[in-house]
């Protein structure tokens, strides 16, 4: 005897002994309980059913009957077992309505805190300001403010100031960190959905490493021509006041090039190159050089940086972007994809996967616990290989549906080269996994370019050999970079690599950065000190004294020459590690490669001109190179605005184009010092006045003779301007010849691997088409064989006779003379009878050969076919025996002297 049941939940539900189950009984509830434990039905009530459990009466007596649902009162208590005065007294106390409370917590926040997390929400992770109104974020915002007792409002207005402001204290700190430092700008462009988006972006060094700073992202609204995207970064430099010499490179990246872009360029290539600004397709604009590349040209002078950037009517320096090293690197295998031999072996493939892709596959893929089939982006070849890949572990599923599915079908050649496609791009899928490190310096890049042409060579085939020829013949791009060959220099890994001519190269190219960055660090200086007079004075005295900047590129130079001398790296050691040693001992080297080292770190630039000193702008201004040198050295080197006027002042003096003889100590190009060993030395706290000293006595300029020197100055720069212009349209032409030719030659491997591969498929028919026909002779000898031997089985010949005797074709032709007499044929009065029934049986009896062919007729309907009307035919050779056929004897026939007959439904 068990224990009394006394909770009183049991009143909501209905046992079923037979099917142990408890069922609810509460209005609205239908649902099924395991058993009649009385813990577990109080559990169900009290959590779905609190106000149900709310109205439970106290524990039931044994005698007490079951009390209806109908009569439970409010006020009763909730417990189970508690004694029913303790209960009744609690209820009293407390009253019918009491509910209990959550327990509250305590949480740490503030009000700053609560708005960086709403700021955080539609910054970071992109929600909109919306979020701020909706009525179920309300819910959990506004007990938290009241709670904080503070009057502060959040709303979507509110957090749009907030985002504001929070950009702005951004921008300012930037701003602050960017200041005299050197700088890479990265621009590049991207289509969303119909808009067209230009990021820009700065790397510099910090620290050990590199960071990477977007400084803006702004939609292209007009035409993307090169001039217009000029002036959005113009205005994006000028927001964060950075001057156009601190710019050490500029890169210009589209992300990996599209089929459809490859298209246009092709087109635009047959079109022929057009002068101006010219929109394109997607991307970043096409410059007037046709290299689609962002170009800046800008005047520039050694003594400050204009904040606005003039067009490519301007004059003076230029900055032009090229593609990033990733960059070249996808576009070589973009060459193999999407212009190679396998783009149509990938349409299929692409074609196979969406239908892969459809409800009713992509169930029955699951089902059978394969994982999701991956369909390309065409702007992607990363998403290509993995769309092959997959393809590949699904071959046996798509050759077991394609006779159900067409469109999964693919010959096992197609397979193979599919599998041989996926083998020869993994070491380019490999490599792009090692693109995306943060901290990539240019060794590391050319190491895993090598490596990854070292692996694809090792892969062999048609598709491995054409990728290795697209990288080796990219690779001549990244060489004719001065900044990249800087960089590698830089790697004591690498340096080895390069040629003599290369090495010569990167040295000039580091000593400009040099000199930059020195320039840059003298202007911080400048700074701090800018209301310090005399502070000012001693660095105008200081620079006088000073070699100058070409002193400290001879030893820079001095420097990298025995750099260059040092013993090679092992590929293995850290380069970090070597770097930080290395500024114990030289730190300028170690501050040049702190800038130059991370060259490749999601960059490959191409820097024309970034610094132009001041004689090289008189040069190109049209001026006498005696003239230029003398003006220099008679102003101190303050800049070209100084070397100018006094060239304006002193244009007819008689030895005015008399070589300069610089005095003994002095280093033309320089901080120069006084002008002659008779003059006094120059005042620091006054303006240096060569009139007074060696123009005295001549009348002074008027401001006609000024505004005509003026005008014959501009003269001259335009000139300057047009040869410069003519001599890149010159080069432009020759780099479109190169480009052209490298296109041929490239096209003409393709079209060799193509043939290849056509010769390869014809020969692979044609070894079918042969084995095809000695199938079918050897069939032909085998019928023919068996046939001899029932001859000789049911004709009473011997054995050893009939094998002795080949097949009639293979009897050797002699002379009718040497025969003997032809054998005489047996006539066999009996014929054996083989008939094949509709179910696969067989009945055999003998027959006269006389006989109609009637008779095997009936013998065949007396003793197999159920009655069903049915048709004799012969196999081989096939014969139909029709109705004229069933009174002509056995033997005339050809059934004697046995033979197999197949039973068909007529």
């Amino acid at each position: 005897m068990g224990r009394h049941q006394e909770n009183p939940v049991r009143l909501y539900f209905s046992y079923d002994r037979i099917a142990n189950k408890s069922r609810c009984q509460i209005e609205g509830c239908t649902a099924e309980i395991a058993g009649n434990h009385g813990g577990n039905l109080q559990r169900r009530v009290q959590r779905m059913h609190p106000l149900a459990f709310a109205r439970l009466p106290g524990p039931l007596r044994p005698d007490n009957p079951t009390m209806p649902l109908s009569s439970l009162s409010p006020s009763s208590s909730s417990t189970a077992k508690r004694p029913r005065a303790a209960a009744d007294s609690e209820t009293a106390a407390l009253g019918p309505a009491v509910t209990k409370r959550p327990r509250g917590e305590l949480v740490r926040m503030t009000v700053d805190s609560l708005r960086e997390a709403c700021v955080e929400l539609v910054t970071a992770n992109g929600r909109p300001f919306s979020l701020m109104d909706d009525s179920g974020f309300r819910k959990i915002l506004d007990p938290v403010l009241e709670a904080l007792g503070e009057r502060a409002v959040i709303s979507s207005g509110a957090v749009r100031n907030m985002v504001s402001e929070a950009a702005k204290r951004e921008r300012e700190r930037l701003r602050g960190t960017l200041r005299g430092r050197p700088l890479m700008l990265k621009v590049d462009a991207a289509m969303l959905r119909g808009h067209s988006v230009l990021g820009v972006h700065v790397q510099y060094a910090e620290g050990e490493g590199v960071a990477l700073r977007t400084l803006a992202v702004r939609e292209l609204r007009g035409e993307r021509t090169d001039s217009y995207v000029a002036s959005v970064v113009r205005e994006v430099l000028k927001l964060y006041d950075i001057e156009l010499r601190q710019l050490y490179a500029i890169t210009t990246d589209n992300g990996i090039v599209s089929p459809a872009e490859q298209g246009s360029e092709a087109q635009h290539e047959r079109a022929g190159h057009g002068e101006g600004d010219e929109a394109i397709a997607g991307g970043l604009p096409a410059s007037g050089r046709g290299d689609g590349l962002l170009t800046l040209d800008i005047y520039e002078t050694p003594g400050s940086v204009a904040v606005d950037m003039h067009g490519a009517d301007g004059g003076g320096p230029v900055l032009r972007g090229v593609r990033c090293s990733a960059h070249v690197f996808h576009a070589a295998v973009g060459d193999v994809l999407w212009d190679g031999g396998p783009a149509g072996l990938v349409a299929k493939v692409r074609r196979i996967s969406e239908e892969l892709l459809s409800p009713n596959l992509l169930a029955f893929l699951n089902r059978l616990g394969h994982r999701g089939v991956a369909l390309d982006c065409p702007a992607s070849w990363t998403s290509t290989h993995d769309m092959l890949e997959h393809l590949c572990e699904l071959r046996a599923f798509c050759q077991d549906m394609a006779p159900t599915v067409p469109v999964l079908h693919l010959t096992e050649a197609e397979w193979d080269n599919v599998g041989l496609l996926v083998r020869s791009l993994h070491p380019a899928r490999a490599m792009a996994d090692v693109l995306c490190a943060e901290q990539l310096t240019a060794g590391d890049f050319f190491g895993a370019w090598l490596k990854c042409k070292i692996e694809t060579d090792k892969v062999g085939g048609p598709f491995a050999a054409l990728l290795v020829e697209c990288l080796s013949r990219r690779q001549h791009t990244l060489f004719e970079n001065e900044a990249f060959l800087a960089a590698v220099f830089l790697d004591p890994r690498y340096k080895v690599l390069l040629s003599d001519a290369q090495t010569e190269r990167a040295k000039s190219r580091l000593c400009g950065a040099w000199g930059m960055i020195q320039a840059l660090a003298h202007d911080v200086q400048g700074r701090g000190d800018a209301n310090d007079e005399i502070e000012q004075m001693l660095r105008a005295r200081e620079r006088e004294n000073s070699s100058g900047s070409v002193k400290c590129k001879m030893q820079m130079m001095s420097t990298l020459n025995t750099y260059a001398s040092e013993a090679r790296l092992k590929r293995e050691e850290n380069i970090f590690r070597y770097w930080s040693n290395t500024s114990q001992n030289n730190m300028d080297l170690y501050k040049l490669a702190s800038v130059c080292l991370w060259e490749e770190n999601g960059f490959d630039i191409e820097f024309e001109m970034a610094e132009c000193t001041t004689l090289e702008s008189l040069l190109e201004m049209g001026f006498d190179r005696n003239r230029a040198e003398k003006a220099l050295a008679h102003t101190g080197n303050q800049g070209i605005e100084r070397a100018m006027d006094w060239l304006m002042e002193h244009e007819n003096d008689p030895d005015i184009d008399e070589p300069y003889v610089p005095p003994a100590g002095n280093i033309l190009g320089s901080a120069e010092t006084d002008p002659s060993p008779t003059e006094p030395p120059l005042d620091p706290t006054t303006e240096v006045t060569d009139s007074m000293e060696e123009g005295e006595g001549k009348r002074p300029r008027t401001e006609e003779d000024k505004k005509e020197q003026i005008k014959r100055l501009e003269e001259l720069m335009k000139v300057k301007q047009e040869e410069r212009r003519e001599r890149e349209r010159q080069e432009e032409v020759e780099r479109e010849k190169q480009r052209r030719k490298q296109g041929q030659e490239l096209q003409q491997v393709r079209q060799k691997l193509q043939e290849d591969e056509m010769k390869k498929v014809a020969e692979q028919r044609r070894r079918e088409k042969m084995e095809d026909r000695m199938a079918k002779q050897r069939v032909r000898e085998k019928i023919a064989r068996d046939r001899e031997e029932r001859a000789q089985k049911f004709g009473g010949g011997s054995v050893g006779a009939v094998s002795s005797s080949p097949p009639a074709e293979a009897i050797p032709s002699s002379p009718p003379g040497n025969q003997g007499p032809p054998p005489a044929k047996k006539d066999y009065d009996e014929c054996r009878i083989q008939v094949r029934l509709l179910d696969g049986s067989a009945l055999t009896a003998v027959f006269k050969a006389q006989e109609p062919l009637a008779a095997v007729r009936v013998y065949v309907q007396m003793n197999g076919t159920d009655g069903q009307d049915f048709t004799l035919l012969s196999p081989y050779p096939r014969r139909v025996y029709t109705d004229l056929d069933m009174e002509k004897p056995l033997r005339e026939l050809g059934l004697v002297p046995s033979a197999v007959l197949v039973v068909t439904k007529k």
